[in-house]
């Protein structure tokens, strides 16, 4: 299953992917896994209520963007059995002048609650490199193609 309001519904059927809306994602997913791009649509887009939505055996995954999960809420929902298992390779505050070692989700690993937490590397594989090589290649030859001199 998957859920994304901006891919058509081909994209889904050639993947043989159900799309669901969100809640039912929610509702019927072992693990959520969050791959998606952070705007003022999707900040927290996993609150309070999508966390009670989702079953009490759920692992929760983003390694997206750290301002998509509430983070206080998702560790809240962890410490009352709400969720198994947060784990993330990024976080809400990365980008702040706020120090990382204040992050709920940093305080709930050192707690020993069921989470992990890896610096910001999901995009350092080999094919993600190999993708940012081939589109920063196509930009350069774009540019020099327009370049008179």
């Amino acid at each position: 299953m998957a859920f994304d309001p901006f891919i058509d519904q081909e994209v889904f059927i050639e993947a043989n992917v159900k799309s669901v809306d969100l809640n039912t994602l929610l509702k019927k997913s072992d693990i959520v896994s969050m791959h998606a791009s952070w705007n003022s649509n999707s900040e927290c887009i996993i609150g309070k209520t999508e966390l009670s939505l989702m079953k009490h055996s759920a692992l929760l995954i983003n390694t997206a963007r750290g301002a998509l999960i509430d983070e206080s809420e998702a560790v809240s929902a962890l410490k009352k059995g709400k969720l198994t298992g947060i784990a993330v390779d990024v976080l809400e505050d990365e980008h702040s002048a706020k120090s990382l070692s204040e992050s709920d989700i940093v305080l709930a690993a050192k707690e020993g609650l069921n989470v992990i937490v890896t610096p910001h590397i999901g995009g350092c594989t080999v094919d993600a490199m190999h993708i940012t090589e081939e589109v920063l290649a196509k930009f350069v030859v774009s540019q020099l193609s327009e370049w008179d001199g």
